[in-house]
């Protein structure tokens, strides 16, 4: 299975030059399985960057670029872990010290 970010689907959706597309139209633009577009697909979904249409007579849900997108919003960035907090060099955690 590939490791497909929810980024790489936002920009190959935008990408397709379509008006509506599917999980599939996706996977093939990025070279993968359907399935390795599911849950980075949903995030995006979830996140207003993509809005259902309608399922076709297969069941098949058809898409299209959600308001993020269409009021000229771009895909997120990719986010670098957050950094870890140093604790204080006294030793002090999560307490107030009077010096």
């Amino acid at each position: 299975m590939a490791e497909v970010t929810e980024q790489q689907v936002i920009e190959a959706a935008q990408k397709l030059g379509k008006a509506e597309f599917n999980r599939q139209d996706v996977a093939t633009a990025l070279g993968v399985d359907k399935l390795d577009v599911k849950k980075p697909f949903t995030q995006a979904r979830k996140a207003g960057y993509f809005e259902k249409v309608r399922d076709d007579d297969e069941n098949t849900g058809i898409f299209k670029l959600g308001a993020k997108l269409a009021q000229g919003g771009a895909a997120p960035a990719t986010t670098p872990e957050t950094p870890v907090a140093t604790p204080p060099a006294d030793g002090t955690i999560g307490q107030q010290v009077d010096r």
